[in-house]
């Protein structure tokens, strides 16, 4: 038996918020990784605007919440000193690390889309690459104050309501990850909240979907703690992206389908509105016709090289259209063997059983006229 090597991996499975409007922003991103050694591991999160050449550029905040500047070409001592580290358990690990953009950085190159990307360390300086997942940056100049004097202050307390705005698939396949985008405004403000993703058939039976946690994709019914998790801002707002999926042993159809926002360590639910998703049955492999063969096409086969024979006792008497016994038999057409004809049950039973009529026709008939004349037959009412 061959032991194949378990390969090391790092994902991003969350990123929020998806969109940095002020350089302080900070973007909280949630990993896991597998196939790992048991020894110490480093991060660091590199930024690089989309269409440039990998200029990575960034902060990354350490266990100790200090920031440290990316570093394309880290030595052992800036693992040990700076970078955010982690010992796996069982080859595995899942957590969050939080980072920042660098608009001081030489490779800083404006407002736009920008992928963020994980680089795992042990010892040398090659690091393994996570997934890439895509934030915009839209970095802007407060206006200045209107003349006349400061703008007028808001009211204070105003009442606001907790609202989600997410967007997804209209229709995937079973067994297919699908991606879903979510925006939280007028939440409690520097404040945790797991996601989760539901669906099903039914408004009322919501509980089919998987959404994709740390250590693998969850079941609506598993502990809060495992589910990704977003902190609002100081305004209460905050984005991100989760992946869900409904297993192959679901039913396809429509499905209504929503996000439910959990504050950690409360009791309240917040769920989004309901949107429809076509969930398709995967299609199946096609086999082709010519590796199929079939009890008719091997009759037909045998057929044809009974009838192109050119010469053969048998087929010479039985293709012959009289017998000496005055018996018209059947004339038996050639079966060209450059067709494939398709014959059915019914039609081959029924040449079965003409050609076993006609044989034993013809064993008769043969039997009477070519048998030796001086031999005694054996009669049963001879008295022995």
């Amino acid at each position: 038996m061959f032991l194949f090597p378990i390969l090391a991996a790092i994902t991003i499975n969350l990123v929020s918020p998806t969109t940095i409007t002020s350089e302080g922003d900070v973007v909280t991103i949630s990993a896991s990784a597998s196939g790992l050694t048991s020894s110490t591991q480093y991060l660091q999160v590199g930024f690089t605007k989309e269409g440039s050449n990998a200029n990575y550029l960034g902060f990354s905040k350490n266990l100790s919440d200090s920031w440290y500047q990316y570093k394309s070409s880290p030595t052992t001592a800036d693992f040990s000193s700076y970078f955010y580290s982690f010992t796996p358990v069982s080859g595995n690990w899942s957590g969050q690390i939080q980072a920042k953009i660098d608009s001081s950085d030489s490779g800083y190159s404006g407002s736009g889309n920008y992928t963020v990307k994980l680089m795992k360390y042990i010892t040398s300086s090659t690091p393994l690459y996570s997934n890439d997942v895509t934030i915009a940056i839209n970095i802007s100049q407060p206006p200045p104050p209107p003349a006349g004097g400061p703008p007028p202050s808001p009211p204070s307390n105003p009442i606001t309501t907790p609202t989600i705005n997410w967007t997804t698939v209209s229709a995937t396949d079973l067994g297919t990850i699908f991606q879903t985008t979510f925006t939280l405004t007028n939440f409690d403000a520097n404040t945790s909240y797991y996601i989760k993703i539901r669906g099903g058939a039914d408004e009322n039976d919501l509980n089919k979907v998987q959404t994709q946690g740390g250590s693998g994709f969850l079941s609506d019914t598993d502990n809060w703690n495992q589910f990704p998790k977003v902190t609002t801002n100081s305004d209460g707002g905050g984005n991100g992206i989760v992946f869900g999926k409904v297993t192959t042993d679901k039913l396809p159809g429509p499905y209504k389908i929503r996000l439910r926002v959990h504050k950690q360590n409360g009791d309240n639910n917040y769920d989004s509105t309901l949107k429809d998703v076509v969930f398709s049955k995967p299609a199946s492999p096609s086999v082709s016709p010519s590796t199929k063969t079939t009890a008719s096409q091997s009759s037909a086969a045998l057929l044809a090289g009974l009838a192109t024979t050119s010469s053969h006792p048998i087929r010479d008497f039985v293709l012959g259209t009289q017998s000496a016994a005055g018996v018209a038999l059947p004339i038996i057409p050639k079966v060209e063997s450059t067709k494939t004809t398709v014959w059915s049950p019914l039609l081959i039973g029924a040449i079965a059983v003409g050609l076993c009529f006609v044989i034993g026709a013809g064993f008769i008939i043969y039997r009477r006229r070519f048998w030796p004349k001086g031999e005694k037959e054996y009669n049963t009412d001879e008295s022995l």
